[in-house]
């Protein structure tokens, strides 16, 4: 048993005080790592536990590592700032994506009333695609953080999509434009289940990067493979440079 004078409470505090004062300070003690919780060091073991503690909406104990730490790392943002942009934003960020969100009154919106797309890029290119990281239970998990963050008076649609950048190199223009048809090929994909929204479309964002020098040439046909579940294949054509 530990020695109450130990405490530095004073002498006419409660025992039941001074004990706890000296488990304080035992706590206190231990390493960094064993108390802290921080998602980017506790140790992976307490994971689920810290997800728990920080109600984490959306949670599968299959997710990798870095899903997971990500997960908990936004958790206390996202609440904040629920049913906003922001907060759909945000917790998209979790899987590795970069969101941004299309009214229903905006160019190339749905048009119905109180609706909006959720147009989600692949910052990483489309080789995490090939890699099969964003299969059928991400995209439902996706669906589900949607569903979890959106305000429940507004219906959504996912749209995945590669963001990429173009290299194009100009050697006698002062400027230069690069107009891009971008054909989707879309197999058959595995039913996924929402209670609202789809995912169930793509498309191709590039972006052309300009540098001086060299030749004028682009590659007639920019192939951008997509793989995975659902599987999802683009191809670029570049047809006119102006």
């Amino acid at each position: 048993m530990s020695d109450l004078s130990e405490s530095l409470l004073p002498a006419t505090a409660p025992d039941l005080s001074k004990v706890l004062d000296l488990l304080e300070g035992r706590l206190l003690s231990l390493p960094v790592e064993m108390i802290t919780k921080d998602p980017w060091k506790v140790p992976v073991q307490y994971l689920d536990h810290l997800a728990w503690e920080n109600s984490v909406d959306v949670w599968d104990a299959t997710w990798t590592e870095e899903t997971k730490r990500r997960a908990i790392s936004v958790a206390a943002e996202v609440h904040r700032f629920k049913g906003t942009p922001h907060a759909i934003k945000k917790a998209l960020t979790v899987f590795g994506v970069e969101a941004e969100l299309l009214e229903w009154w905006q160019d190339s919106g749905s048009g119905v009333n109180g609706t909006f797309d959720v147009r989600a890029f692949v910052s990483d290119g489309p080789g995490i695609l090939n890699s099969g990281l964003y299969d059928a239970s991400i995209i439902n998990a996706m669906q589900s953080v949607l569903n979890s963050t959106s305000p429940v008076s507004r219906k959504w649609a996912l749209k995945m999509g590669v963001k990429t950048t173009a290299p194009m190199y100009v050697a006698a223009y002062s400027s230069v434009r690069m107009i891009v048809r971008a054909t989707p090929f879309q197999p058959p994909i595995p039913a996924a289940t929402a209670t609202i929204g789809v995912a169930a479309a793509s498309f191709v964002k590039i972006t052309a990067r300009a540098a001086t020098g060299g030749t004028s040439e682009t590659p007639p046909n920019a192939l951008l493979g997509v793989t995975g579940e659902p599987m999802i294949g683009l191809s670029g054509e570049i047809i006119e440079v102006l």
